[in-house]
């Protein structure tokens, strides 16, 4: 997804592997920002890992690491949040990364993680979706076509 707040005039690129279902394990979503201008130098790209289950598992240990065809990326915030429903609780693990290093992510040929001691891996289609998202932005540069609204 690729749209403009009418309101602020910040730019939202999004992707998202839509999976339901009790116990799914991870998906991830990826979000970019940019300012009215366009630019993506004041963005902190996320990945937004989010699982479904029948109790908190990540509350109190939400550690997170990365690793990029086998090399270390390491967020700059790695944040929790959740919600309960009638039988169960939805998790997000926030993970803000650099501009590069969310490049090095989208580069990468294969990306595993680790949540507290979870380990995964984004499937091909969530790689490709990263590489759309970082595709999009023309980080750092101003985007060329555009609409915004003051």
């Amino acid at each position: 997804m690729d749209e403009v707040d009418r309101f602020t005039g910040i730019r939202k690129i999004s992707w998202e592997n839509r999976l339901t279902g009790p116990d799914m394990g991870f998906f991830a979503t990826y979000l970019v920002f940019a300012d009215k201008q366009g630019s993506f130098k004041i963005s902190k790209p996320a990945i937004v890992l989010t699982t479904s289950s029948r109790e908190w598992k990540y509350l109190r240990c939400n550690t997170t690491y990365w690793l990029a065809d086998g090399k270390r990326v390491e967020p700059i915030n790695v944040r929790h949040d959740g919600t309960t429903y009638r039988g169960g609780v939805i998790e997000q693990v926030v993970n803000e990364f650099s501009l590069e290093a969310f490049q090095q992510l989208a580069a990468a040929k294969s990306v595993e993680y680790r949540v507290c001691n979870t380990e995964a891996y984004l499937f091909a289609s969530e790689l490709e979706g990263l590489k759309q998202v970082t595709q999009k932005n023309h980080f750092g540069l101003p985007c060329a076509g555009c609409a915004y609204t003051d």
